[in-house]
């Protein structure tokens, strides 16, 4: 990846840059060690990760998150105390290999409580290192909490994003699976699949504990009311936004081989909801 206006400081260690269309600011103490890594662009989400250090200067981890080719380098400046020259070595794959790997990953493993083991980090490269993570499967956030599910796929689970604490919540009955779970408005919408005929449901929750079914996708909205099978959300399939200035929940379903063309079983529709998730409307129909 090529570098662009790059900016260094009296030691010649790089303080700003562009990077892939993202402009990478690093703050830096008089040592010339990483207090602060920045990176913003127009198209993509904001990155910052602060270099935690003890009262003795000794390197403890990060905090944050950052995307960036030169974060390993970073981290090595953190952990060796400074800038000036780097030294690498050729390793038995030839790749580069960076002297003091073995205790910087030692102070994140012991600055971060990961759940996998320590030889498990040792054995990453470290853009690899995990930031943070937790024994489940999260989809989503809302207001500081997280939502997903743990090994049984049919019980929530939530996790508060601060403490990392997390609770047990409803269980769905056998022969269900959670396929995904979606931010709304103070709520979160939970998509169920019911096995044993192939059909997808969304439910309502807003703390993990209790749920509403709101919706059957693919329920016919007249006629015989038939749930018809094989209709479900794609990724990202359900999204937030605002129509008319009203915050407003959108979704499109979508039909699979399973289905003949043109029947009434391989209709797609547009449905949104304007009063958070509880009920939702049709705006369109077609196959």
């Amino acid at each position: 990846m090529d570098f662009q206006a790059i900016v260094r400081d009296q030691l010649g260690l790089m303080v700003s840059w562009i990077e892939g269309g993202n402009q990478v600011t690093v703050t830096r103490d008089s040592a010339g060690r990483p207090l602060l890594a920045r990176a913003a662009g127009s198209r993509s989400k904001p990155y910052a990760a602060e270099f935690r250090y003890d009262q003795s200067g000794r390197f403890l981890g990060v905090r944050g998150e950052f995307v960036s080719v030169m974060f390993p380098l970073l981290l090595e400046e953190a952990a060796r105390g400074g800038g000036g020259d780097v030294t690498a070595t050729t390793g038995p794959g030839g790749g580069i290999e960076f002297p003091g790997v073995a205790p910087l990953t030692a102070a994140v493993r012991n600055a971060v409580q990961y759940i996998v083991s320590q030889a498990d980090i040792e054995a990453r490269p470290p853009r690899l290192w995990p930031v943070d993570a937790v024994p489940y499967r999260l989809f989503c956030q809302v207001n500081g909490t997280a939502f997903g599910h743990g090994d049984s796929n049919r019980t929530l689970v939530t996790v508060d994003t601060v403490t990392r604490a997390a609770t047990t919540g409803h269980e769905f009955p056998s022969g269900h699976a959670i396929l995904d779970i979606y931010a709304g408005f103070g709520c979160a919408l939970v998509v169920l699949l019911k096995t044993a005929d192939n059909t997808h449901s969304l439910y309502r929750t807003t703390d993990g504990q209790t749920v509403e079914l709101v919706h059957d996708l693919g329920r016919d909205p007249n006629g015989d009311l038939t749930h018809r099978t094989y209709v479900r959300l794609l990724t990202r399939g359900l999204e937030r936004g605002r129509i008319n200035g009203q915050p407003a929940l959108v979704f499109a379903t979508y039909t699979g081989a399973e289905q003949v063309p043109g029947t009434i079983d391989d209709a797609i529709y547009i449905a949104q909801s304007l009063d958070g998730g509880r009920t939702w409307q049709r705006v369109n129909t077609w196959n």
